[in-house]
């Protein structure tokens, strides 16, 4: 009865071993997702404010599936800052798989930009997408297994011009 209950011990230390490794390695890959912004819609102006949704792919690159609860970022062009968007839309990825969310943004031109530099904003968007550069800064908040992680950080820039070429290019799906 000891020698089973010594063997039984060995077992559930090396298994509780193995689930905090498998564990670390999960959330490892979840803090590490790798995400690029890939897509602008240009809505349109309406009363002065300029509508515009990005497409932002996330890619887990998790071996579980994870679902961003929620996420906050601050978006800026040229480095001004011209919006927060906060949302709380559900969205699952399944293990290494690809996901698109969209993210509006409003942006009241002249508050923002001023009346003179709404022009210019506006001419490089058609002339000069080199000259735009649009960062997103913030943080998705996600859960794996009805379990919350931390947040997740974002930090990212990209020109408009390579928007443009990402858009050109086809879309994984996997």
């Amino acid at each position: 009865m000891k020698t089973f209950l010594k063997i039984a011990g060995i077992f559930a230390v090396f298994g509780v071993i193995g689930i905090g490794v498998y564990a670390g390695k999960v959330y490892h890959d979840i803090k590490n997702i790798s995400y690029e912004l890939v897509k602008y819609q240009f809505k349109g102006i309406k009363e002065g404010k300029a509508f515009i949704d990005f497409i932002l792919r996330i890619k887990n690159i998790s071996i579980v599936r994870i679902k961003i609860v929620g996420y906050e970022f601050d978006i800026f062009i040229n480095d001004i800052r011209v919006g927060a968007i906060k949302g709380t839309k559900e969205q699952v990825i399944k293990s290494e798989q690809y996901s698109l969310l969209s993210i509006p943004l409003g942006i009241n031109l002249a508050e923002t930009f001023g009346l003179v530099r709404s022009a210019d904003i506006l001419s490089s968007l058609a002339t000069n997408p080199k000259a735009i550069v649009i960062s997103l800064k913030g943080m998705f908040a996600a859960e794996v297994f009805k379990l919350k992680v931390k947040n997740i950080p974002i930090d990212y820039s990209i020109s408009l011009q390579e928007i443009i070429s990402i858009m050109n290019e086809p879309t994984p799906t996997t």
